[in-house]
């Protein structure tokens, strides 16, 4: 295990450095893991100009 969630989303340790790399990851029953994650996600994807609006 290189990371957990946290350290990742704080930035404490670097998330994938290749497309070679691979993520596990194992988020079982907390909506609150999705919330903590979104926002740092959003705004690297409006920083890099990736992603698409999709309709709900």
């Amino acid at each position: 295990i290189h990371a957990d969630l946290g350290e990742l989303v704080a930035g404490e340790k670097p998330g994938r450095q290749t497309t070679r790399e691979r993520t596990m990851a194992c988020n079982l029953g907390l909506a609150l893991d999705d919330m903590a994650v979104a926002p740092a996600l959003y705004r690297r994807a409006v920083e890099q100009g990736i992603g698409a609006w999709l309709p709900l």
